[in-house]
């Protein structure tokens, strides 16, 4: 019953998403100093039920700033996803690519300090710029014990 859930949330997140290896060397990402990869348990909504899954993203830090983002489900991963520092409330983080759909990745307040502490949101994906989201991750709580058991 567990691995249909998973199964059913891989085949759904690769609809959503296309399948891709992490994004190439770019002038931007050369401003990364480090990164840091942070487990999340998150809720997916199945036949009009709740079901957990877990999630990673692997974030980009240059000094003490976060300014990128991937989020892998099942071995699939997201377009990179660039900080909006205009979005204050919380991390926000937009794909860029325009050959890709937009992606949108949201995490409650944080800092390279404190990454690992803090819970995620929401992973979403737009048919197009502009259009409305979808929601395919939500409610994306952190998963310490198995952030800890990442390689660092």
């Amino acid at each position: 019953m567990k691995n249909t859930a998973t199964l059913l949330a891989a085949a759904t997140l690769a609809t959503a998403l296309s399948a891709q290896a992490a994004p190439a060397q770019t002038q931007n990402s050369q401003q990364i100093d480090r990164t840091q990869e942070v487990a999340y348990t998150c809720q997916i909504e199945r036949g009009g039920k709740k079901q957990s899954i877990k999630a990673t993203a692997m974030y980009g830090i240059k000094g003490s700033d976060i300014i990128v983002a991937q989020v892998k489900i099942n071995g699939v991963i997201t377009p990179g996803m660039w900080r909006d520092t205009s979005f204050t409330l919380m991390n926000r983080f937009i794909s860029s690519d325009p050959a890709e759909r937009e992606t949108v990745w949201t995490t409650m307040p944080a800092d390279a300090a404190n990454l690992a502490k803090v819970d995620g949101g929401k992973l979403s994906v737009a048919e197009q710029t502009g259009a409305q989201q979808s929601i395919v991750l939500d409610d994306c709580k952190l998963d310490a014990s198995a952030t800890a058991r990442l390689k660092h």
